[in-house]
């Protein structure tokens, strides 16, 4: 019985490394998407980020969240945490303000912390989620040997990737790609649910 129980939990981790596996090549595909399109023909216009979005932040501490929670809740922490009540419900461009500054997508219903900003921007998505993963990591960069402590309303209303007329297309190759990294991390979820269930039953 319980070396079958075992065997299990060994194929869910496999599981659970081999869609890791496949959301990196995902991410690296889309870094390669951007930068192609980004590239193509450098004479034309720019679109910032602050001409296409509001820039609103969670209200909470971080201490509101729960173990045991229905929502992810988006800190200044490297791994999100959960949470009862959700005060968003979108697609949205998730970064951390202060702590582990990091970017991250996430769609459906979340809450977030205070220093954490959500951004839903109404054209061109895709692209502003790369734009901003690139940004921050061009931030915290720049900033080794002055450590960067948090991230700004002006920093984030800066951030832009050329026009050109490739914009339609590259934004629907990034968001089939997005949403194929989405599907992967909500089955991980579930894997990682699974495993936990197994392990409080019978261990």
């Amino acid at each position: 019985m319980y070396g079958a129980i075992v065997n299990t939990i060994g194929t869910i981790d496999d599981l659970i490394e081999k869609n890791g596996q496949i959301i990196d090549k995902l991410h690296n595909f889309s870094d390669l998407i951007y930068h192609e399109y980004s590239m193509n023909d450098l004479n034309h216009d720019v679109v910032k980020l602050g001409d296409y979005c509001e820039i609103k932040t969670g209200k909470l501490n971080a201490d509101a969240s729960c173990e045991n929670g229905k929502y992810p809740f988006f800190t200044c922490g490297k791994d999100e945490l959960l949470i009862d009540d959700f005060a968003f419900d979108c697609k949205a461009i998730i970064i951390a303000g202060n702590g582990e500054i990091s970017c991250k997508y996430y769609d459906g219903k979340f809450n977030a912390y205070q220093r954490t900003y959500v951004l839903s921007p109404n054209k061109y998505f895709y692209l502003f989620q790369k734009a901003c993963e690139f940004g921050i990591n061009d931030l915290i960069i720049n900033s080794q040997g002055s450590v960067i402590k948090f991230i700004t309303k002006g920093m984030l209303e800066s951030i832009s990737f050329p026009l050109n007329e490739q914009v339609e297309l590259t934004n629907l190759k990034l968001e089939s790609i997005y949403n194929l990294i989405f599907k992967y991390r909500k089955m991980n979820e579930k894997l990682k649910e699974i495993k936990q269930l197994l392990l409080s039953k019978y261990f």
